[in-house]
């Protein structure tokens, strides 16, 4: 009971104060920092196997909702439990990769992904849908992996338009 008279009796005084502060503390700067000793921040950088950086490049903590996507360097920074976590790191055409970071572990981690590499069957490209070989009857040619790389490594598109 005592606790609630001086609770009540605070605010009462605060309330009271308010416009006297409101005209002390024009040029006063007040910050309130809250620490929360329970979460920490991760920080990082996505890599492909060859060391390019892959920018957009999503991140998550396995079990916690939410996450993180890498910026245009492929460096990315989350909030994560204090105790050891996964993380989840997955970007288009690269293997899922699933990383223990250590509770205790301060500096910055390096990831480096792997290639999905998938191998597909013969397919022909018409701009309105798949058709298989046998029922095409327009002209094709044939273009190889080593010759698309040539061109451009990064754009199918672009360097289909080539050919």
């Amino acid at each position: 009971m005592k606790k609630k008279r001086s609770f009540i009796m605070g605010c009462l005084l605060l309330v009271a104060m308010l416009p006297y502060t409101f005209f002390a503390s024009a040029q006063t700067k007040v910050t309130v920092k809250v620490e929360d000793n329970s979460y920490r921040v991760i920080r990082g950088k996505v890599t492909d196997a060859e060391g390019h950086s892959l920018p957009g490049v999503n991140v998550r903590v396995k079990g916690v909702q939410g996450g993180t996507v890498g910026d245009i360097d492929g460096n990315f920074m989350l909030s994560a439990p204090r105790e050891d976590v996964v993380l989840i790191v997955s970007y288009i055409g690269m293997v899922t990769q699933e990383v223990t970071v250590k509770g205790s572990q301060k500096k910055e981690i390096q990831i480096h992904m792997k290639e999905d590499v998938n191998e597909v069957s013969e397919v022909v490209v018409t701009g309105y849908a798949t058709l298989k070989k046998e029922s095409f009857t327009g002209n094709t040619i044939t273009v190889k992996k080593e010759e698309l790389q040539k061109v451009s490594k990064t754009n199918v598109i672009a360097a289909l338009q080539a050919f």
